[in-house]
């Protein structure tokens, strides 16, 4: 499978599984659970998974993404856009 696109890691590591999706080293059904934000993953990662996967090989990983995307609140988003720690992407 080609590798998605990887977004620049920001400051500190990133969940390994986190770099495993966008690296393209996961299965259609993780990448779908990414997606969807059925990950047991903290919410910054989550977001940076789910940016990343609108550029999925699958249409339907591509879609979920995005529309996951859209269901943020943006009041969910300032405090971690805010964040010193917050990836650049």
């Amino acid at each position: 499978m080609a590798a998605i696109d990887p977004l620049t890691p920001g400051g500190g590591g990133r969940h390994p599984l986190v770099q495993r999706i966008l690296d393209g080293n996961a299965d259609e059904n993780v990448r779908l659970s990414a997606a969807r934000g059925a990950l047991p993953l903290p919410l910054q990662d989550l977001l940076v998974l789910q940016v990343g996967l609108q550029l999925d090989p699958s249409e339907k990983v591509a879609r979920t993404a995005s529309a996951s995307l859209e269901e943020v609140a943006l009041d969910t988003l300032i405090p971690l856009l805010k964040d010193s720690g917050c990836d650049p992407a």
